[in-house]
């Protein structure tokens, strides 16, 4: 085909084409609010804390973290048990226990398998985050592993429809230039991202994917840590769960192996920035 009509043959599929070629270059989606769309903060809050997770959950988990302290990928068996008890296991390519993080809320105990130290002390956030790339209270971090992180304790609370994700903008502000923000999903409550700003830098960044229910809850199925603190990059990928266990306390109350050093770790008084927030909610059925 050539000559002038080759010419508008061309021009005639451009025009043609040209939505979608303008849609494929990167044209971002713009989400309407529903219909019953929240407005009031406090609403937004309260979908957020609706529901308060299984009592007790069994999660075999795929990690991947890059750190200041270098890269680590494995497989971990987590265990939690509200309110505040959780134990870490890291396992080989042959499922043997390798490491171990364990508390009851009270105590922790972490070892890794041959070494000659065996380390112990108070569940404070300082000792949990010598351990583990989140430094919270037990219980706390037992809500950030389940999709349902802490509130900071706040004065100003601002909502807002963001039509670039497609969830509640919930903002919430403390003391001292501490400001949270969160993206919760309409309807289901469930939390996209949350971040933590401290002077206006993002210190800790959480990003939630693959919701899906899991027995009566709704549980994500990938869990992406960013912090400052650190320079940490890390994944979690949860292959399996399984919720309301009969688990004994026991399971959390591990004894350092015999013939280690037991070396007691000390807190200090900086705490956590969630460390005034309010209660948790009363666990109602879903």
């Amino acid at each position: 085909m050539g000559g002038s009509l080759g010419r508008t043959f061309r021009r005639l599929l451009i025009a043609a084409l040209a939505p979608a070629l303008l849609s494929s270059a990167g044209c971002p989606h713009v989400y309407d609010p529903p219909e019953d769309v929240l407005t009031e903060p406090a609403a937004v809050i309260a979908l957020v804390s609706r529901e308060a997770g299984p009592k007790t959950a069994a999660i075999a988990a795929r990690a991947t973290q890059y750190s200041d302290q270098g890269v680590i990928k494995g497989k971990l068996e987590i265990l939690l048990a509200r309110p505040d008890s959780v134990y870490f296991a890291g396992l080989s390519p042959t499922d043997d226990v390798v490491s171990v993080l364990a508390t009851d809320g009270e105590r922790f105990t972490t070892f890794e398998r041959g070494a000659k130290a065996c380390y112990t002390g108070l569940a404070c956030p300082e000792n949990v985050g010598r351990l583990v790339p989140i430094a919270l209270r037990p219980d706390q971090l037992l809500g950030v592993l389940v999709g349902a992180p802490p509130l900071i304790a706040h004065g100003v609370e601002r909502a807002s429809w963001d039509k670039k994700v497609g969830a509640y903008r919930l903002e919430l502000e403390g003391q001292g230039g501490l400001v949270q923000r969160l993206w919760v999903a309409h309807g289901t409550g469930d939390v996209r991202r949350a971040q933590l700003l401290e002077q206006g830098k993002v210190t800790v960044d959480l990003t939630y994917e693959d919701w899906s229910k899991e027995g009566a809850y709704r549980l994500p199925h990938q869990l992406d840590v960013k912090m400052k603190r650190g320079d940490v990059d890390l994944r979690l990928i949860y292959r399996t769960i399984d919720v309301d266990l009969a688990l004994e306390p026991a399971a959390f109350q591990v004894q350092c192996p015999a013939g280690t050093d037991v070396r007691v770790l000390p807190c200090d008084d900086s705490g956590s920035p969630f460390e005034e927030a309010a209660p948790p909610v009363e666990e109602v059925s879903p």
